[in-house]
This record gives C-alpha cells, structure tokens and sequence, in this order.
C-alpha cells in the first residue's frame, strides 16, 4: 500500500476491534474538535477508543458492526 501525505494530514488507523463500533461521521467530528482543542495525538485517539468501547456496550447502537450483523442476518 501507497500513501501521498501531505504536511499537516491525519491518518487515522484501527483495528477492526475499534472501527467496527465507530462510525466514519463519528471520527469525523472528534478529529475537528481535538484540533481546536490542541489534543495531543494520545489524547484524540483515546478519545476515538473511548466511543468504540462505549459502543460496543450498547446493544442498540448503530455500527458498522451492527449494520453488518443485519445485513448477514437478512440473507
């Protein structure tokens, strides 16, 4: 695999553990704020971990994990 990063890119990377419970739009909305707020890189992905283990608690929480369940299940 190939990557062009330019100065000044995020790259978030995760495990299936951590991207099956959090949503694209998620990360999305916590990356921003972090910036604002100065995070450290620790911190942010704390942050990202955090929502995946909150989410994975939650059995009515919509996931890519979930998604996937349903659509296995309709099959």
């Amino acid at each position: 695999m190939e990557l062009n990063v330019e100065k000044d890119d995020i790259l978030i990377i995760g495990t299936d553990g951590m991207l099956d419970y959090v949503n694209e739009s998620e990360i999305e909305e916590i990356v921003p704020r972090g910036i604002d707020k100065k995070l450290k890189a620790e911190e942010l992905a704390s942050q990202i971990v955090n929502i995946a283990l909150y989410n994975s608690f939650d059995r009515f929480a919509d996931t890519p994990f979930a998604r996937a369940v349903e659509r296995e299940c309709l099959r």
